[in-house]
């Protein structure tokens, strides 16, 4: 199963927390696990932006893909989350991507796993 970490504006986007778990919810019906910022000890009790900035990135660093879902709202945990999965070379797929999917096939090619939407 593919591990994918959820980045997003938080501070900047009055509606991150129906964001979040919308994407959440679909990404889990997808079949991915999903890994999310607002899934964090630091997030659930409202620790400096500091510590949550820390965690998040703790949980990036264990994902094999990364999605942006609001592109359009600038962000520097954003930025910074994207030059981390750069820099890393987690590959980077744009949410708007999964929308419409209803199910995404994983299978083998050889000795790597590649991914299919449907």
């Amino acid at each position: 199963m593919y591990k994918i970490y959820i980045s997003g504006a938080i501070r900047n986007n009055p509606n991150y927390v129906r964001d979040f778990t919308k994407a959440k919810e679909h990404l889990e019906k997808l079949g991915f696990e999903v890994l999310c910022p607002l899934d964090t000890y630091a997030y659930r009790n409202n620790l400096p932006i500091k510590m949550c900035m820390f965690e998040s990135l703790n949980l990036l660093r264990k994902a094999d893909l990364v999605t942006f879902i609001t592109e359009g709202i600038k962000s520097k945990g954003m930025s910074i989350e994207r030059d981390l999965a750069e820099y890393c070379e987690i590959p980077i797929i744009n949410y708007c991507m999964f929308e419409g999917v209803t199910r995404v096939d994983f299978y083998k090619e050889g000795k790597d796993e590649k991914r299919k939407a449907k």
